[in-house]
C-alpha cells in the first residue's frame, strides 16, 4: 500500500488489516525505476 494510505490506516487502528496483529512500525521502500 502507498505511504499515505499506510499512515491513514495507522491513525484509524493500530492493527494490521490482514492478520489483526498490532502494527509495530511502518517501513518505506523506494524503488529506482531508472535502471
Amino acid at each position: 500500500m502507498c505511504s499515505d494510505c499506510a499512515k491513514a490506516l495507522r491513525l484509524q487502528s493500530n492493527k494490521c488489516p490482514i492478520c489483526r496483529q498490532p502494527i509495530e512500525e511502518l517501513i518505506e521502500i523506494k524503488v529506482n525505476v531508472d535502471q
